[in-house]
């Protein structure tokens, strides 16, 4: 699929129909693969893909490995790293009441301090 404004959109050919790769319209940015992990079909890695034979990570994303017992959260990262390395964490309601994190908290800054966010 192609959008005039954005750019190009390739899909999986599976029932989910995710997207697999983004070729962006000239100045947009680099071309991308998207990967996805197992049957939630969470997005684990965006990766540029300007030379295919050396993919470069643009995110990373970690989501809990157990079981979705609290459906608001399940499927929400616990971590996230840029392709700056810089890493988000979330925490999120124990009982899973809120679908929202309950916690945020930046990479740590130059001084190695680290902001929270509530």
């Amino acid at each position: 699929m192609t959008d005039k404004k954005s750019g190009t959109y390739s899909y999986y050919k599976d029932l989910r129909h995710f997207v697999e790769k983004f070729y962006p319209i000239p100045g947009g940015g680099p071309a991308q693969q998207y990967f996805y992990n197992g049957p939630r079909g969470n997005l684990n890695e965006i990766k540029s893909i300007e030379n295919p034979s050396n993919p470069v990570l643009l995110q990373e994303a970690e989501y809990s490995s157990g079981e979705c017992i609290y459906p608001k959260t399940c499927n929400k990262p616990l971590r996230v790293k840029d392709a700056r390395g810089n890493v988000t964490y979330y925490e999120y309601d124990p009982q899973g009441r809120f679908g929202s994190p309950t916690k945020i908290t930046y990479s740590a800054n130059e001084q190695g301090l680290r902001c929270d966010s509530l």
